[in-house]
Parts: C-alpha cells; sequence; structure tokens
C-alpha cells in the first residue's frame, strides 16, 4: 500500500517573489555562450518518452514572454487596497452625516427657532454661522439674541428672534444683514422678500372675530398689506407676511389667550421635505403595485393559454 504523503508546505512570498527573478543553470549559460552537455540520464528518459513535434525556442532570455501574474499585480493590490481601507471611511462619514440630518430634522421639530431676517435653510445656516454676534451687535433694536444651551448643543449660540420678547421691527436697510460675513443672511430688495417665516390667526381666540374691535396687529404691522381689515376683521396674507412677530407681541398685549402665532420658517421647510418624502414613497409604492399586479396578470394570460393549448390538443 502507498503512504499517503502530505502535500508540500507553499512557500513564503519573498522566497516565490525571489524565484520568479532567479536564473536557471541553462539560462546563465545561455548568457555566457556556452553550450551545455546533454546528460544521459534524460537523454535515455527524453527517448522513452512520447515525440512530440520541435518547439520553437527563443534562446534570447531577455525576449522571453513573462505569464503575468495576478499575485504580483500592483495596480490591482493597490485597487484592493484602496477598496478594503477606504470603504468604512466612506461608510462611517456617510452614517455621521445621516446621524447629523436626523439630529437636525430632531431639532426643527422640537425647537422651532425664528431665525434673523435673510436666513437660508436652516441646514445650511447651521453649517455657515460662525456664531460670531455681528448680526446680535448691529440689530439697532436688540431683537436678535443667542440661543441658550438648553435647545441644544447644534442651536447653541447661534442667532435667533424671540417675538414675545422682542420682535424684528423689519428696520431700514436691514444691518443684520449686511453685518454677517459668513453668508448665513442674504440680502433681499425688498422688505416683503424677507422670509422668516409667517403669522397665523386664530380665529376662535380673536377679540375682533368675536363681540370686541380689535385692530392692533393691523396697526402695529411693519410690512404693509401683510395684515389687512375686512369687515373690520383682520386678516393674514401669508404671502406677504415676513414672519416678523411684532403682531404677535401686538396681540399679547390686548388679546388673552393669545390669537397669533408665528411659524418659522425651519418648521415650514421641514413640513415641506416630509411632505415631498411621503409623496415619493407613496409614488415608490404605487409603481411596484402597479408592477404586482402587471406580474399576476401575465401570470394569468399565460396559464390561460396553457390551457387554451390544451383543449385543443384534448
Amino acid at each position: 500500500e502507498l503512504e499517503e504523503t502530505e502535500p508540500a508546505p507553499k512557500e513564503g512570498f519573498f522566497k516565490r517573489l525571489v524565484s520568479r527573478f532567479k536564473e536557471t543553470p541553462e539560462e546563465k549559460a545561455l548568457l555566457r555562450g556556452e553550450v551545455l552537455e546533454p546528460d544521459p540520464e534524460t537523454e535515455s528518459v527524453e527517448a522513452l518518452a512520447p515525440t512530440s513535434p520541435p518547439a520553437t525556442t527563443n534562446h534570447n532570455f531577455f525576449e522571453l514572454e513573462e505569464v503575468e501574474d495576478k499575485e504580483y499585480d500592483r495596480r490591482n493590490l493597490l485597487r484592493q487596497g484602496v477598496h478594503f481601507f477606504a470603504k468604512p471611511v466612506v461608510q462611517n462619514v456617510q452614517n455621521k452625516i445621516d446621524s447629523v440630518n436626523k439630529a437636525v430634522d430632531k431639532i426643527t421639530k422640537r425647537v422651532p427657532l425664528l431665525r434673523p431676517p435673510g436666513a437660508i435653510s436652516e441646514k445650511q445656516f447651521l453649517q455657515s454661522c460662525s456664531r460670531c454676534d455681528a448680526c446680535i451687535h448691529a440689530c439697532p433694536k436688540d431683537a436678535i439674541q443667542r440661543a441658550p444651551k438648553k435647545m441644544g448643543f447644534l442651536v447653541y449660540n447661534t442667532p435667533y428672534i424671540d417675538p414675545m420678547r422682542n420682535p424684528c421691527v423689519m428696520c431700514t436697510g436691514l444691518p443684520c444683514i449686511s453685518a454677517c460675513p459668513d453668508g448665513a443672511l442674504l440680502p433681499v430688495q425688498q422688505l416683503s422678500d424677507v422670509n422668516m417665516g409667517y403669522a397665523i390667526l386664530d380665529k376662535k381666540k380673536c377679540q375682533a372675530y368675536g363681540e370686541s374691535f380689535c385692530q392692533q396687529c393691523v396697526l402695529d404691522c411693519p410690512v404693509p398689506g401683510a395684515i389687512f381689515q375686512v369687515q373690520d376683521k383682520p386678516v393674514i396674507d401669508k404671502d406677504i407676511c415676513t414672519g416678523c412677530g411684532v403682531c404677535m407681541r401686538s396681540c399679547s398685549t390686548v388679546n388673552i389667550p393669545l390669537a397669533i402665532k408665528i411659524k418659522p420658517q425651519m418648521v415650514i421647510e421641514y413640513q415641506l421635505h416630509k411632505k415631498r418624502k411621503e409623496q415619493e414613497l407613496a409614488h415608490i409604492e404605487a409603481e411596484q403595485r402597479a408592477a404586482r399586479q402587471a406580474e399576476q396578470e401575465e401570470v394569468l394570460a399565460s396559464q390561460e393559454t396553457e390551457e387554451a393549448s390544451e383543449k385543443l390538443e384534448s
């Protein structure tokens, strides 16, 4: 019985690499111009072996075509290495971006802040604003203040307006915008272009819609046409309203409970974003339902054709 021999261990990487460039005795002799004498033992073995057509050999060692070895392909090695190390990094960065976006959405949903005039979208505002307080110092009415730490780490020390404390009076020139060095507050051509949000009137709480007469919000509004009266009752035009909060402050002085509230632009953006996502999901689900229904119809049609063919054959 033949004894089972264990396979020889595979040579290491460096040995195989060196052996690839190591010259054989025949190659050394060819380089020196010597002719090797044939070995009698090899001649006898070759005589017993079946004859094969002579192969054309190239005696120039440097012109021999080298077989491409994938193991030593540097380009492939670099590609695999970059893919191996870069994929976790990219995934980690993407996870951090997603977590930041979720945190911003959470803050937008729970902590509605009224930003100064000319503020860009909330996510871009948090990235652009350097918390330099330039807009705070430029405001002549001290309407802009820093967000406290209790509102969250991401919005901490960012400028915002509390209309119940001190609303924005939409002063001439809007110096807060020109003072911003970061581009977080963009200039506007006219007051009606400011979009901090808009006011919402609760008619059930408004005295003007009851038995009393009140036009305090109409008189104090700094934006012409944002609040007007129809049959001695205030009406808010959301397209013109800038969300400055003056009407909310005025209402709190004459109307209890408060009948006017300000919906900040960040809340409006969040609601629009949520609505778009819901519409996209509904569209995708509708397409999937249509595809499934089409597949079912195709299956039923194929079954009917098979049954009809079987009846004809029978």
